[in-house]
């Protein structure tokens, strides 16, 4: 007897949440009038509660508040990494903390080669350097080691996921800004930059 396997839609949240939000992207396309907007985010924000719960979802919206988000894409390979900077309370008047770094990757969207359009497949991996997340997979390989950590998501990975459908393209509610490169070698060049900073700081598991 063939055992029947789950979709990994209902295995792994995160593709769930990815399926949604193509499809609230084809809706939005053909309505967007300012009451059509604001229902979708709320019906965004309803899916991402129910898949994620309160707790992880707060942390993203909260992300999205605060942090500014660099990310840098390279034209011919599609490759995209994110760099999200969140300043830090102050410990003294006169000293103000360095801001915490976090790099993400997201998976790259495969696009048809018949009309350039963006399809619901993906090629890659999703990364946070923060220690949430990899104490997340951590505990996900110890526990059930033929799990996928692949799909692992934090609060910095979610906000990333829902800005394009919460906010505006010019970046409303948080500082964003995008680079794009035209080559591999100005990629690498402009992560290696980010990583390392201008003050040789070098961004790692906080």
């Amino acid at each position: 007897m063939t055992s029947l396997r789950p979709p990994q839609s209902a295995l792994y949240p995160i593709i769930a949440l990815d399926t949604f939000l193509q499809q609230q992207q084809q809706l939005g396309d053909e309505e967007s009038n300012d009451t059509a907007i604001l229902e979708r985010k709320m019906l965004t924000l309803r899916v991402a509660d129910s898949l994620f719960g309160a707790s992880l979802l707060e942390g993203a919206l909260t992300t999205l508040e605060s942090d500014s988000i660099t990310e840098i894409q390279a034209v011919t390979s599609r490759r995209r990494m994110f760099v999200l900077t969140k300043k830090q309370q102050r410990r003294r008047r006169s000293e103000q903390e360095e801001p915490s770094k976090y790099f993400c990757l997201l998976p790259v969207p495969v696009v048809s080669p018949k009309n350039d359009s963006v399809t619901n497949k993906s090629k890659g991996f999703l990364f946070c350097s923060c220690r949430a997340y990899f104490e997340k997979t951590k505990s996900t390989t110890m526990n059930s080691p033929q799990a996928s950590t692949s799909y692992m998501v934090c609060k910095h990975l979610l906000a990333l996921k829902l800005r394009p459908a919460l906010l505006s393209s010019s970046g409303e509610g948080c500082r964003y800004q995008k680079t794009e490169t035209a080559t591999e070698e100005q990629f690498s060049e402009q992560v290696l930059k980010l990583l390392l900073g201008g003050d040789g700081e070098c961004i790692g598991i906080q």
